[in-house]
């Protein structure tokens, strides 16, 4: 569908969280963002209220690697807000952003963000203006699969004041066709997410596994792979250390994972970072030896945003087979995968990386590959453009 021919697109996109540094979502919005801005669209990023989390992010408004972007409220929380300013600061956001927007003339809107009021002002404005109004949406609506036959109803209702939705994988692509027009747009991340990164000297050889924010990483499972790994070892002066990414001490099974190290012997061994900001991710798992990922399932629908930073890196991964995994790498071959549980299995495999420099560049090269193939969103773009406008 020729919808692009020499017609320039202002979008405007609508974030709320911390940008253009910060977690998991925020790598993935930014990842298409710039793929637009490349193809030559104009595009902004509007981060509609505080957080916390933005913290780490000190300009409040700029230009990142090509993308715009403005925080509305000028502000982060310092400290935890009270209910009314966290509500105030919403409510202004909204209603700023819709002025911004219309001042800026963007003809299309995409959001990452969605509450029923939120929708309903923002698809009134898009009608009004003629312009389409876009969710991404990388899992199914928040706690839909335990809300009664209303709570159902009202998020579902809620998808139909979107134009289109983009989803992230082909479960929740045959879920949201059922209600609303959809575009697949797999997971994506900054195919230049290492520019100007150099692998440097490191104390020890280490495994690499990162924490999320959420509980789908199944850490403890990470942490008992590496336990039967040294068991495995044979040399215990060749272990690699496990370096764990991320903030562990909020976890439910955080005290377990500790009583874990310290009964068997694994304090020397396990360093844990705890919280790290998101642009010195990149550097710590450049310098490691392997990658490890460990999720058990994904009912959420999405799909392992971390793996394709970890395969970017060109470093071997080893991952357990979830969700859509299979989709698009293949086992052996871009990554090493075993079943979740099987711990026996992924520790052999971290041993058959140590001991096999050769299949192990490989594997690492072979990985990344298949990442800038199937999670860039160079490749996407113009797909993606037409969808928006082809309403």
């Amino acid at each position: 569908m020729a919808l692009l021919e020499n017609k320039k697109k202002s979008i405007a996109v609508i974030f709320f969280g911390p940008f253009p540094i910060g977690n998991a979502s925020t790598l993935r919005v930014f990842s298409y963002c710039r793929s637009i801005v490349k193809s030559g669209h104009n595009l902004k990023v509007f981060i509609l209220a505080p957080t916390a989390e933005a913290a780490i992010n000190k300009d409040h408004t700029g230009n990142y690697k090509d993308v715009s972007f403005e925080n509305i409220s000028r502000i982060t929380w310092s400290a935890k807000p009270s209910v009314f300013n966290k509500f105030w600061y919403y409510i202004y956001g909204i209603f700023k952003a819709l002025i911004l927007i219309n001042r800026g003339e963007y003809n299309g809107i995409i959001t990452y963000h969605n509450t029923l009021f939120f929708a309903f002002v923002f698809r009134m404005y898009s009608l009004l203006k003629g312009i389409p109004f876009v969710i991404d949406k990388t899992e199914y609506p928040y706690n839909y699969r335990n809300s009664g036959r209303l709570g159902k109803f009202i998020r579902i209702f809620n998808l139909k004041f979107f134009s289109g939705i983009i989803t992230i994988t082909k479960e929740l692509e045959s879920f949201y066709s059922k209600y609303n027009r959809t575009f697949l747009l797999p997971m994506s991340i900054d195919p230049e997410r290492y520019s100007g990164i150099k692998k440097n000297q490191v104390d020890d050889e280490y495994i690499a596994v990162v924490v999320g924010s959420h509980n789908r990483d199944a850490i403890f499972d990470s942490i008992k792979v590496y336990s039967e790994y040294v068991k495995l070892a044979v040399n215990l002066n060749l272990i690699r250390k496990l370096y764990v990414i991320g903030d562990l001490s909020n976890k439910p099974e955080y005290q377990s994972i500790l009583e874990f190290l310290e009964d068997n012997g694994l304090y020397n061994h396990v360093k844990i970072l705890g919280r790290v900001r998101g642009d010195e991710i990149p550097k710590l798992l450049l310098n490691a030896k392997c990658l490890l990922s460990t999720p058990s399932s994904f009912p959420s629908g999405g799909f392992p945003t971390k793996l394709g930073e970890y395969l970017l890196s060109g470093n071997p991964v080893l991952m357990t087979i979830v969700g859509e995994v299979e989709s698009y790498l293949q086992n052996g071959i871009d990554f090493l995968g075993s079943y979740p549980g099987d711990y026996a299995e992924m520790a052999k495999n971290i041993l058959l990386i140590q001991e096999n420099e050769e299949f192990a560049n490989k594997l690492g090269e072979n990985g990344k590959i298949a990442a800038l193939k199937n999670f860039n969103a160079d490749n996407y773009v113009n797909e993606l453009i037409d969808f928006i406008y082809d309403n």
